[in-house]
């Protein structure tokens, strides 16, 4: 079992991030969705909002340990030629998803620090609340509350072009994300 990534495939490290950032993503949003529908401060609102902002630090952690981890993962697997649509519309997509990782937990963090809320890890650790100011609060829960659907947008383009590569041009691109360096 390889750890890092090859030509022909994303070693286990990449894998895990993928999935598991995927995964803390989709929990953080529908937990997100849900909080809408509560007092953040009562009838167990507070409890969705600590479950939401410890998934989002920890979405946080996740993209910091990719980042740190590209240069020593070694190279991603290569991608096979495509039409130059399919290529912009991949590297738009990703890029939306990256912007979106980033972005989404970031502005979370600022507008949970303009109330002065806490934001942490499941107990584990506290992010310091920052001095924001109000302006920046609200800038922040504008972006906050904007990015779910560029968001969702970009995962429903990145797991239609997975499953399109897979079903339509029999090709190992969604393998390569599964399956790992064949």
């Amino acid at each position: 079992m390889l750890l890092r990534n090859t030509p022909n495939g994303y070693g286990l490290v990449s894998r895990f991030n993928h999935w598991a950032t995927a995964a803390a993503m989709l929990a953080t949003l529908g937990l997100g969705f849900i909080l809408e529908e509560f007092d953040e401060h009562g009838a167990g609102g507070e409890t969705l909002f600590y479950l939401h902002s410890s998934l989002a630090v920890l979405v946080m952690g996740l993209v910091l340990l990719r980042i740190l981890w590209l240069p020593l993962g070694g190279s991603a697997p290569a991608e096979r030629a495509v039409a130059g649509w399919q290529s912009l519309l991949a590297r738009g997509t990703r890029a939306a998803l990256w912007f979106c990782m980033i972005a989404m937990p970031l502005s979370g963090w600022l507008m949970a620090s303009a109330e002065g809320e806490p934001v942490g890890l499941f107990g584990l650790l506290q992010l310091p609340i920052l001095d924001t100011g109000h302006a920046l609060g609200e800038v922040a829960e504008e972006v906050h509350e904007s990015l779910p659907g560029v968001f969702i947008a970009a995962l429903l383009l990145h797991v239609a072009g997975a499953l399109f590569h897979h079903f339509v041009e029999g090709d190992d691109t969604l393998k390569r994300m599964t399956s790992g360096p064949g």
